[in-house]
C-alpha cells in the first residue's frame, strides 16, 4: 500500500516529515523520522514497520459514534468533515453483533439496519446464531436488542449476505441509494467495528491501528472495482471488521456491505444492488430517505472566500468588556 497511495497524500506526508514532524504511530513503534523520509522519497524499500506507519497515514481508521474524530492526514480530514452529517447518520445505522455463550467469541462482527427491525450482515456472522447455546444481540447507539431470526440470502448462488431480525423496532432508519454506476478510484468509507484478529499474520499493522480497535470507526479509501454482484475497495478495515457499511463520500449514499478484507486485499463487499435484490426477494423494502445526490452536492457545502465577505473578524468587545485576542 505505501507505494500505491495517492500523490496528494504522499506530498502531504513528505511535507510534514520535511518540516520535522514525525507520526504518532511511528513514535509508538520506534520508527525514526529519517526512516520514514527515506520510505516516502522512494530511495529505499521501507521495512515492515515504516510501511505499516505510512499505510496508517494513507488509510486511517477514525473513531465515529456520536462525534467524528480526525485523521492525521489533512486530505482525509477535509473529506470526512465535508461528509460529516452523512457519516454520522450512516454510523447510527451500524451495530455490533454480540454472541453470548459462544465458546470462542464475544463479538462476531458488525451489521447495519435497513428497516426498523431488519439488519444486514454477512453470512459468516449470521452462522454464529446457529451455534448451540448461543444468544445473539445487536448493540446499537448504547442499547442492546435480541436477534430473534436469521435468514441467509438464497436469491442468488453464493450470496455473502444475511439478515438479522431483532425484537424491538429501531428508530432513525433511513438510507440513501447510491448514484449512477461509480467509477474505480472514487472515495468511499467503511463504517464498522474493527478488532484485533488472533489469526492475523500482520501484528505490526494491527499495532498501528490498535488505538481505534473495539469502537465504531470510519475507514476511508478508494473503490477499486464494482459490478452487479461484487465490489472491492482498499479501505483500512483491518482485523475482524466484517458486516460494516460502505458509504460514498461524495454523495453520502450507501454503496454496499463490507464482507471481508481491506488493506491485505483488497477489501470485498456486496453492492447495494445485491442487498436490494435480496430484500425484495424476501418481501421487504429498504427504508429510503431521499433520492441519490449528485457528485458535487457535499462539496458545495464547504466554505469559500465568498462565505466570509462582510464579516468583521475578531471583535474585542464582543463580551461587553474589552478582551484582547489571544497571542
Amino acid at each position: 500500500m505505501s507505494r500505491d497511495i495517492e500523490p496528494i497524500i504522499r506530498r502531504e506526508l513528505a511535507q510534514r516529515l520535511t518540516a520535522g514532524f514525525n507520526l504518532p504511530a511511528a513514535e509508538r513503534l520506534g520508527v525514526s523520522l529519517e526512516a520514514l523520509r527515506a520510505a516516502v522519497d522512494g530511495g529505499e524499500r521501507p521495512d515492515s514497520r515504516a510501511a505499516a506507519v505510512i499505510t496508517g497515514f494513507a488509510r486511517p481508521l477514525v473513531p465515529i459514534d456520536f462525534a467524528l474524530g480526525t485523521a492525521e492526514s489533512r486530505y482525509w480530514t477535509r473529506l470526512l468533515l465535508i461528509a460529516r452529517r452523512e457519516l454520522l447518520h450512516a454510523a447510527s445505522l451500524v451495530g455490533r453483533v454480540r454472541v453470548d455463550g459462544h465458546p470462542a467469541w464475544r463479538w462476531a462482527g458488525a451489521c447495519w439496519f435497513v428497516t426498523e427491525t431488519l439488519a444486514v450482515t454477512t453470512r459468516s456472522i449470521a452462522e454464529e446464531y446457529r451455534c448451540r447455546g448461543v444468544s445473539v444481540f445487536v448493540e446499537r447507539n448504547g442499547r442492546s436488542v435480541r436477534v430473534v431470526d436469521v435468514r441467509t440470502d438464497e436469491s442468488a448462488p453464493g450470496s455473502p449476505i444475511a439478515f438479522l431480525t431483532v425484537d424491538a423496532p429501531q428508530h432513525g432508519i433511513a438510507l440513501r441509494p447510491p448514484p449512477a454506476p461509480m467509477a474505480s478510484g472514487e472515495s468511499v468509507a467503511v463504517i464498522t467495528y474493527c478488532a484485533r484478529d488472533s489469526r492475523s499474520r500482520d501484528p505490526i499493522t494491527d499495532d498501528v491501528y490498535a488505538a481505534t480497535f473495539n469502537q465504531k470507526a470510519v475507514a476511508p479509501g478508494r473503490l477499486i472495482s464494482t459490478d452487479a454482484s461484487d465490489l472491492t475497495h482498499d479501505c483500512g478495515s483491518v482485523g475482524t471488521s466484517s458486516g460494516g457499511l460502505i458509504m460514498h463520500l461524495a454523495t453520502g449514499s450507501i454503496v454496499g456491505l463490507h464482507v471481508a478484507g481491506g488493506l491485505d486485499g483488497p477489501g470485498l463487499g456486496a453492492p447495494w444492488s445485491v442487498i436490494d435484490r435480496a430484500m425484495r426477494a424476501a418481501g421487504h423494502a429498504i427504508a429510503i430517505v431521499a433520492p441519490a445526490l449528485d457528485e458535487e452536492a457535499l462539496e458545495r457545502r464547504r466554505a469559500t472566500a465568498e462565505d466570509y465577505e462582510g464579516r468583521k473578524g475578531y471583535q474585542e468587545d464582543f463580551l461587553g468588556v474589552r478582551v484582547p485576542p489571544p497571542t
